[in-house]
């Protein structure tokens, strides 16, 4: 193994800083009540990157603030969105300790923490789980009034497969207290461009209206790769008295990446023109930067994507204890891929190179609807606060995926004809599999209990469980030859978790828990009838850690440590090799630290830390090869984030700065393709006028080259140094 694993010194640090950030709060530590919940700026200046006191609900449906949640809850804001210039929900992800988020060519939006990614990392939408990974994208990051992340196994809020955590996208929502407008305009490198506008206007004291809506475009990481995108947001908000609201809302997405970048494959040592070292492969391959910027789609590929959504969402507060609260919402959506993939390289008889790639053409319409409805309550238990919450929700998938696959036809990479998408019809779409109409219709019935109890005045018990029943049916039409099947599975998963919260001292906080999940062995959806045999896998954890604030709350740290293992992965019988069976496992345990500190009036800053050691505890792969011990593919087991912001007291200027490292990762599972790790550098300067603010970004200042993302073939390569001006107003 060539990572560094996470040893014995790693945890000794981490010891270290949970003793200090536990002694300063004794000796420094205020009296002041705990700060409100601030949900009323639409653009300020200052965002801090922890949010101890805010209310959250991904950690927990019982109104439970971030310090009284026993697990670790990641809240990025708006405000924090336009500080550091976080255009996408990737760009926001990938800020939050230990995150990685990329769009790959197939999975937009694809995020991994904490050693997992995937189908193991749940998404949803204002609460309500996404129905897979097929539906993700990467957002504008200005429709979200925040973005929350719970870390760890979730499936106690949010169903199958939140294995490794749960992301929140929430959205802004109207005010009833004021008007207010909000834009954006911006303009940089690679003809980058993006323009958004928030409106939220009080039609009465009980009626108010927001509309959220923006629209960006870029030419490209390479050659013909240019994208749009647009999303649009109109809520009402009806709040009759102050004891019953009704929130409805509807959302459109759409994103048009064109001939989107399928990666950079990698060739032979001997073809390659501009050879990097940045990756290391066992036959030799390496990345050729004369590649760079080719772009090895047909001239008409197309990827586009759109989705709506309708929600609805009441509350009434029934009475000083009781509150019943409904959730409503339908997503309709397609998304649909005429393209080229598969990239991989080959020599012909003479030796000039070839890459081949594969006509894909995958159309998939998605109906998707969901109801939950739950009761809760604040009140007293044995004359301690007790909170209580308990529920039940519904959800209908139907899924359909038409799919066509041809043969692997090799073009000259140094001498590149992109040439036309070819006809869709059996006779270039041949072979078993390479035709075929599928469906799926997912249905979920589940009841969830949560309840928070305080013990005593500083101990806090919070203990939740979940049960689902889902079923299953699958439909597949092969007419390569003419062939039906269809088959139906069911599951009957239970999660749970049980935590503690100790309140060391007013704002410092220990917290302890220990939670169980459930995910399938693979995209529901696209299960196939030899998978759908096995039985869910099943998810653990152990979790720790301290949240504390500290100097009148100029100074707020984080610090958790944790262990998270996922069972009845699929592995090879180790008596017969051919044989598919579930017993392998994956682990990971590490710790993650997050801190914001004002140090002056005017200096701030912010920053985090993941080390972890991902492994395979037991996987065999075909042959019989044994995995046991490796890190997972394109796992980071460090990363670290660093951002500081300097206001000048005398002129409106505001300086930036930040730094992400990344370490090295692995492209496969048997460890033999490595990645470098890197570290880049953005900076910005701001100038506040009257009416708003002008910044100047830059961004990858080093133009560092870095891969994202690897593979056994080819690699994403990272976005080079760029630079754009964007001027943001309120009022």
């Amino acid at each position: 193994m060539t990572n560094t694993r996470f040893g014995v010194r790693t945890l000794l640090t981490a010891t270290a800083l949970s003793s200090a950030a536990l002694a300063m709060p004794a000796l420094g530590q205020s009296s002041t009540a705990q700060a409100e919940e601030d949900d009323a700026a639409i653009i300020v200046l200052g965002a801090r990157e922890i949010a101890l006191d805010s209310k959250s609900e991904t950690g927990s449906r019982l109104g439970l603030t971030v310090r009284e949640t026993p697990a670790t809850i990641d809240v990025l804001t708006q405000e924090r969105f336009l500080e550091r210039g976080l255009r996408t929900s990737n760009e926001a992800l990938n800020s939050a300790p230990g995150v990685t988020a990329i769009d790959t060519g197939g999975s937009p939006g694809t995020v991994s923490m904490r050693g997992f990614g995937g189908n193991s990392v749940s998404q949803n939408y204002d609460g309500v789980h996404q129905p897979s990974t097929m539906t993700s994208r990467n957002y504008d990051s200005f429709a979200f009034d925040r973005i929350e992340i719970l870390k760890g196994p979730s499936s106690v809020l949010y169903g199958e497969g939140a294995v490794g955590g749960s992301i929140n996208f929430v959205p802004k929502k109207p005010m009833l207290d004021r008007a207010a407008v909000a834009g954006i305009a911006q303009y940089g490198s690679l003809n980058t461009f993006r323009v958004a506008g928030d409106v939220n206007l009080p039609l009465s004291e009980q009626v108010g209206v927001r509309a959220v809506v923006s629209y960006a475009g870029t030419d490209g990481l390479i050659d013909r790769a240019e994208a749009e995108s647009l999303s649009a947001n109109l809520g009402i908000m009806f709040q009759p008295t102050d004891r019953l609201s009704l929130f409805v809302a509807a959302e459109y997405f759409w994103k048009d990446d064109g001939a989107i970048y399928w990666g950079t494959p990698l060739v032979s040592t001997g073809v390659a023109r501009d050879p990097s070292d940045l990756i290391s492969t066992p036959n030799g391959r390496v990345l050729d930067l004369a590649l760079r910027n080719t772009n090895l789609q047909y001239d008409d590929a197309k990827v586009i994507s759109h989705s709506t959504w309708f929600r609805s969402q009441l509350n009434w507060q029934i009475n000083d204890v009781w509150s019943l609260r409904n959730d409503l919402s339908y997503n309709g959506g397609e998304r649909l891929w005429r393209d080229a993939e598969g990239y991989s390289f080959s020599l012909t008889g003479s030796g000039a190179p070839r890459i081949a790639r594969r006509a894909t053409y995958i159309l998939n319409p998605l109906a998707f609807w969901h109801e939950r409805l739950a009761l809760s309550s604040d009140g007293n238990l044995f004359g301690n606060r007790n909170r209580f919450l308990i529920g039940a929700e519904h959800s209908e998938n139907e899924h359909t995926s038409i799919r066509r696959f041809g043969q692997s036809v090799p073009v000259d990479p140094y001498d590149f004809d992109p040439g036309l998408f070819p006809e869709i019809d059996k006779k270039t779409f041949v072979g078993a599999g390479n035709f075929t109409d599928a469906g799926a219709l997912i249905k979920i019935d589940a009841v969830f209990a949560e309840n928070a109890f305080n013990i005593t005045d500083k101990l806090l018990f919070v203990l939740g469980g979940r049960y689902e029943d889902m079923s299953l049916l699958r439909t597949i039409t092969d007419y390569n030859p003419v062939n039906f099947s269809s088959f139906e599975t069911s599951y009957n998963p239970f999660s749970y978790r049980a935590g503690l919260v100790y309140d060391l001292a007013n704002k410092t906080q220990l917290y302890a828990q220990y939670s169980r999940s459930a995910a399938p062995v693979g995209t529901l959806v696209l299960l196939n009838l030899a998978n759908s045999k096995f039985e869910l896998t099943k998810g653990e954890t152990i979790e720790g850690g301290v949240k504390s604030s500290f100097l009148n709350d100029k100074v707020s740290v984080t610090l958790s440590g944790f262990w998270i293992r996922e069972d009845d992965i699929i592995t090879r019988d180790p008596i017969d090799p051919t044989i598919a069976i579930q017993g392998g496992s994956q682990s990971t345990y590490g710790a993650e630290l997050a801190f914001s500190a004002a140090l002056t009036s005017q200096f701030r800053i912010d920053g985090n830390v993941s080390l972890i050691d991902a492994k395979y505890d037991e996987l065999l792969e075909a042959g019989g090869v044994n995995r046991a011990g490796n890190t997972p593919p394109n796992v980071a087991e460090r990363i670290i984030n660093l951002f500081a912001v300097y206001e000048f007291p005398q002129v409106p200027f505001k300086l930036t700065a930040g730094l992400r490292n990344q370490g090295s990762t692995f492209g496969d599972t048997a460890n033999l393709v490595r990645v470098d790790g890197y570290t880049i550098f953005d900076a910005s300067i701001g100038y506040r006028f009257s009416f708003g603010e002008l910044t100047v970004r830059g961004r990858n200042l080093t133009d560092r080259l870095y891969i994202e993302r690897a593979g056994t073939s080819s690699v994403y390569i990272g976005a080079p140094r760029t630079v754009d001006v964007t001027f943001q107003t309120k009022f």
